[in-house]
């Protein structure tokens, strides 16, 4: 049982720091760029362990990227790149299946410029029973304040100044 508990303790602490963690935006190396940002919210009333990540798979040679805690940003170069699939895996000792979820969600593309997608990705933990959680991903529409909030929130950053003279 200590044990248990110990590994617990280990995932969550290792789940916050990669949470605390942020990698610099994508430079931008071409004037056909387009810095694509995904609002991500999570929820999770009850507090359950997410030992589960997610990545968003996209169409042609792009690379996948980890879905962040607030928000994702995804480099592309041409229109009609799509999110693909979202693969799921469990993280760390967790047991759990790995899966990819088809998507074919369309991008906005503006060419040398930073847009908001216009949906939320929205992933949800709940409590199956006192050892087994579950989780699920659904989209919903982005609002006006959301999209508001996410410029303010990258323009005060200072990191994404270089994609910032957009939107």
């Amino acid at each position: 049982m200590k044990a248990k508990i110990a590994l617990t303790l280990c995932v969550i602490c290792v789940l916050l720091l990669m949470s605390c963690a942020s990698s610099p935006p994508p430079e931008r190396t071409s004037s056909d760029d387009c810095l694509v940002i995904i609002k991500t919210e999570i929820i999770n009333p009850q507090m359950v362990p997410t030992a589960r990540a997610f990545k968003f798979d996209f169409s042609g040679a792009y690379p996948s990227v980890f879905i962040g805690n607030a928000f994702t940003a995804a480099k592309i170069g041409e229109p009609g790149v799509e999110i693909k699939t979202v693969s799921t895996f469990v993280r760390g000792q967790s047991m759990g299946a790995s899966a990819k979820i088809n998507a074919g969600i369309a991008l906005p593309y503006k060419p040398g410029q930073l847009v908001i997608a216009d949906f939320v990705f929205v992933i949800t933990y709940t409590k199956v029973d006192e050892h087994t959680y579950g989780s699920g991903i659904s989209l919903r529409k982005i609002t006006e304040s959301e999209r508001g909030s996410i410029l303010e929130d990258l323009r005060s950053s200072g990191d994404y100044s270089g994609w910032m003279n957009q939107e």
